[in-house]
């Protein structure tokens, strides 16, 4: 019972299908369901600051590309 619920619901998201392979269409849904869904999460990522920043970010002026095979490796 609970399963045919949950796929039910899904298909209300997807106009009656279970999976859309259209690009940029097949990870999202469409309707009143999937805009509650998304609300419901906004507001969770909110209420547990999942959307603030944290640290100073990513420096990327320490990457250096790794060698190919057979280049000389240096010691320093």
């Amino acid at each position: 019972g609970k399963a045919k619920h949950v796929l039910n619901q899904l298909r209300t998201t997807r106009n009656g299908n279970l999976y859309v392979s259209d690009f940029g269409t097949r990870m999202k849904g469409t309707g009143v369901y999937a805009d509650l869904l998304a609300q419901r999460f906004k507001k969770a990522c909110a209420r547990l600051d999942l959307n603030k920043q944290r640290g100073p970010g990513l420096d990327f002026d320490a990457f250096r590309p790794p060698p190919r095979p057979g280049d000389q490796l240096s010691l320093f």
